[in-house]
């Protein structure tokens, strides 16, 4: 049940992260069609309690749900149901690591944008 709960929290935060992002202008568009976006939902284990989100937290493995949102263009990450952070045109890392079931912080997520040449 806990897993449920914490897939129907990152479905509720992504649509408020949606229509925040289209009105402030970090995205332009997002697919209006629900199936044309993925959601790819797995178990993911963090050495501390504070999940991926750094800062103050137990020093004990923790697993939380990992969901994603992915359209062609965008990923939207969140870890035990809250926002961790998205990702405009991922890199080949990030879906490496999302099949490995393993990805990175909010502190080291920004390996996974495209680096502008």
């Amino acid at each position: 049940m806990r897993v449920l709960h914490q897939i129907t929290e990152a479905v509720i935060g992504f649509n408020r992260w949606l229509i925040l992002a289209l009105e402030d202008g970090r995205i332009e568009e997002w697919q209006d069609d629900a199936s044309e976006y993925n959601l790819i939902s797995f178990s993911q284990t963090w050495g501390s309690t504070s999940l991926g989100f750094g800062g103050v937290g137990g020093q004990a493995l923790t697993s939380a749900q990992t969901t994603i949102f992915t359209d062609d263009f965008h990923a939207v990450v969140f870890i035990g149901g809250a926002f961790a952070y998205s990702v405009k045109e991922p890199v080949k890392q990030f879906w490496l690591d999302v099949s490995n079931h393993r990805i990175a912080d909010v502190a080291t997520a920004s390996r996974y944008q495209k680096k502008d040449k």
